[in-house]
């Protein structure tokens, strides 16, 4: 499956890392996963998630 994942980034003309792992599993499927990153790379997925918990939840109001 990795080398699907790596031709995807070839392809593209770039390199690429990737982590995934369900919430509350143990299971792991990486590219390069253990290689740093830019935080901003990171951070791009984790903030619309945990705003979509927040609306999902009550603890914000999506509307504004």
């Amino acid at each position: 499956m990795t080398d699907g994942i790596r031709e995807i980034f070839e392809q593209a003309g770039c390199e690429g890392a990737l982590c995934v792992q369900p919430v509350g599993g143990d299971a792991e499927f990486g590219l390069h996963a253990d290689e740093p990153v830019v935080p901003a790379s990171v951070v791009k997925v984790q903030v619309p998630l945990e705003a979509e918990t927040s609306f999902t939840e009550g603890r914000s109001d999506p509307s504004g």
